[in-house]
């Protein structure tokens, strides 16, 4: 087996060890071991594949990595989200991976600390319990940061230059219990997705310097009272709001294409709805304060969703929509009238236990 290239042991049951003499397949360039939830420990060995390329240890039982692991000059990606088991400090010898470019931690929630990484990632993504991550400035190459699930981080480290000015790259922060952003996410740079979810603690997301993003998050965001800055999103194609009570003032965005507002239980209306002339996709779900929605006179929206809005009485700016071509309204106990349009595109509608 020594011209072995892929070797894939996935979802096996009774998969407990791996064999030291694994280290003996010098040709292999990939280790797929994800959802062995039974193997508990990788082989010192597995240091000894000179042209490892992927491992893959995704939801399994293990519970370390090896101490040399820096020694995988040619790995290039590492999944190891989900290990829940795995605890403590990670290898100091990460930062000699020369070559790896995606990094995965998502997950493992006994994850202490993370070591200083290697300046060639193109993708992280991070839990652990730790206040304070390591610094990312020297991470020229990345695009994508994912943190989640990091109950006691105080703040997200300075962010490297590339990302700041030149890189088009998204960010998500989720689980991060802090009453304020890192200073790093007001800065003007090209970020194009922003997710902020399980942030419990944040009051007030500023957006207002994140002038390229094309897609804005905020989910599970309880106490999350005001977003600004949203007037300065030009590029916003894409807002999804959902369990957080933050007042919703839309401002004239050039090119919104999709609103999507579901469980914000104190939301009673939504200002700015009737400017948004390129909207195509609005839905609105489960928000039983919300009480009338005011739609675009004329323009481009194609679907409309309104579910379990108990005090939604009336929609106005229906019977304008040339282009609609769906239509569902269901559980909106307080509507008792809709005028629908006059559109011969309209292919789906659907109207249940309402007034009307």
């Amino acid at each position: 087996m020594k011209a072995l290239l892929h070797l894939e042991l996935c979802s096996c049951e009774s998969l407990t060890e791996l064999p030291a003499e694994i280290g003996k397949l010098k040709a292999l360039q990939q280790l797929l071991l994800n959802n062995t939830h039974a193997l508990s420990e990788l082989p010192d060995s597995i240091v000894s594949l000179p042209k490892l390329e992927i491992l893959d240890i995704s939801y399994t039982g293990i519970e370390k990595l090896p101490n040399d692991i820096g020694r995988l000059r040619q790995l290039r990606v590492l999944r190891a989200s989900h290990c829940e088991n795995m605890e403590g400090e990670m290898p100091e010898s990460m930062c000699n991976l020369s070559s790896l470019q995606r990094l995965d931690f998502r997950g493992c929630k006994k994850l202490q600390s993370l070591p200083d990484l290697p300046s060639s990632l193109t993708y992280l993504g991070i839990t652990c319990q730790s206040r304070k991550l390591p610094s990312l400035s020297h991470l020229a190459r990345l695009k994508e940061l994912r943190v989640s699930l990091c109950r006691f981080l105080q703040c997200i480290p300075e962010l490297p230059p590339t990302i700041l000015k030149d890189s088009e790259c998204s960010q998500q922060l989720t689980g991060v219990e802090e009453s304020e952003l890192p200073q790093s996410l007001y800065t003007p740079f090209k970020l194009e997705d922003l997710a902020v979810t399980f942030c419990e603690s944040i009051e007030i997301l500023d957006v207002s310097q994140l002038i390229h993003l094309r897609a804005l998050f905020t989910i599970h965001c309880e106490n999350l009272l005001e977003v600004r800055g949203l007037d300065r999103l030009k590029y916003l194609e894409c807002l999804t709001i959902m369990f957080c009570n933050s007042r919703l003032d839309l401002p004239q965005f050039g090119g919104l294409k999709t609103l999507n507002v579901r469980d914000c239980k104190n939301l009673v209306e939504i200002q700015g709805l009737d400017t948004l002339m390129f909207l195509e996709e609005l839905s609105i779900s489960r928000c039983p304060s919300i009480e009338s929605l005011l739609l675009p006179k004329s323009g481009s929206l194609k679907i409309l969703k309104a579910t379990s809005c108990m005090k939604l009485s009336k929609i106005d700016g229906l019977d304008g929509l040339e282009f609609l071509e769906s239509l569902i309204v269901i559980g909106c106990a307080s509507l008792e009238e809709l005028h629908l349009p006059k559109s011969d595109r309209l292919k789906i509608l659907d109207v249940e236990r309402c007034k009307v």
